[in-house]
């Protein structure tokens, strides 16, 4: 049986686990111009790019899930990216769930 401050100290460090290390993606957000019949409106694209040998994008939440997203998650190869956008918000913060966990970029 551990001791209560060895299995405290080894809680604390499985939960770490997964804070630790560098994201296995990268996201960019790119605005390129769109053009309705309301005029040139400028859309911007989230681009998700592996920066591992293969990585599963499970889902993307734009602005705490107060932005509705447009797009499919889909297992990407390094280098590749998967596109995704956010019509008609101000992107401030994005969370990319992986099948390596959870990661938020701020812009």
């Amino acid at each position: 049986m551990l001791k209560p401050a060895t299995l405290l100290m080894t809680l604390t460090f499985a939960g770490l686990t997964g804070c630790v290390g560098e994201s296995p993606i990268e996201v960019e957000l790119k605005s390129s111009p769109y053009f309705s019949p309301m005029g040139v409106l400028s859309v911007t694209g989230i681009y998700v790019t592996a920066k591992v040998d293969e990585v599963k994008v499970r889902s993307i939440e734009v602005n705490r899930g107060n932005c509705k997203v447009t797009g499919e998650g889909k297992s990407l190869k390094f280098g590749q990216h998967a596109y995704f956008h956010s019509p008609g918000c101000e992107i401030k913060e994005i969370e990319v769930e992986t099948d390596e966990g959870s990661f938020t970029f701020s812009f």
